[in-house]
C-alpha cells in the first residue's frame, strides 16, 4: 500500500458528535498527484481515526466540481432560476444532421 503524505490541512467543515469531515490536500505516494481529500474523522470511545467515509479529487476533477457548484447551489438554496426539475452536469454531445 502506497504511502499519503498531507501537503495541506484545512479548517474542518464541519463536527456532528463524534464525527469531523476534515479537509486536506494529500499526495500518494513519492510521485502521485496532489488530491483533494474531504473525508471523515472518528473521535469516540470505541475507535479513533479515519472512516472510508469520504472522497478524493484530482486537479481535474476539482475543476469540474467548480463548474457545477453554482448549479448545485441552486438546488440547495432554492428553486433553479430556469424552473425545470433535476438538471444533469454532463455537457451534451452534439449531434450530427439538421435539426
Amino acid at each position: 500500500m502506497s504511502q499519503e503524505r498531507v501537503l495541506a490541512e484545512f479548517d474542518d467543515l464541519f463536527q456532528i458528535g463524534h464525527s469531523r469531515l476534515r479537509v486536506r490536500i494529500v499526495q500518494l505516494g513519492a510521485n502521485g498527484e496532489p488530491r483533494l481529500d474531504i473525508r471523515e474523522w472518528v473521535e469516540s470511545p470505541l475507535f479513533t481515526g479515519w472512516t472510508r467515509r469520504g472522497i478524493r479529487l484530482n486537479a481535474e476533477m476539482f475543476d469540474r466540481l467548480q463548474e457545477v457548484i453554482p448549479g448545485i447551489s441552486q438546488h440547495l438554496h432554492g428553486s433553479p432560476a430556469s424552473g425545470r426539475g433535476r438538471q444533469s452536469g454532463r455537457r451534451k454531445a452534439k449531434r450530427g444532421g439538421a435539426q
